[in-house]
């Protein structure tokens, strides 16, 4: 076997320039801001879409199903943003002290 096509097989693979690496830690500390940030609503797709610059919804869609296999976060049916679990945490309402009346 040719030296070239040797070392060629056995190297590992060259990503392209244009393909973009998606940082899921990332990805899953933004949806935990989001949660916080919003009572306990979940982001929808486009909207994570939209805030990491994704080209597509499968692409979100591929994301969040990492998160899930990771054990990062649980999705409530299939193709539903709205409804993102995320493992060990919870959300509760917070009621501000009412000053008191004079």
């Amino acid at each position: 076997m040719d030296k070239r096509l040797k070392r060629a097989a056995t190297s590992s693979p060259v990503r392209c320039p244009s393909t973009k690496i998606y940082d899921y830690d990332e990805v899953f500390r933004w949806i935990v801001r989001f949660k916080q940030e919003h009572d306990g609503n979940s982001p929808t797709m486009r909207e994570i879409q939209m805030q990491f610059k994704i080209s597509n919804t499968s692409v979100v869609s591929y994301i969040l199903k990492r998160l899930e296999r990771r054990g990062r976060i649980r999705l409530a049916g299939e193709r539903r943003s709205r409804q993102i679990y995320v493992i060990g945490g919870s959300w509760c309402l917070q009621i501000a002290p009412r000053a008191e009346v004079q």
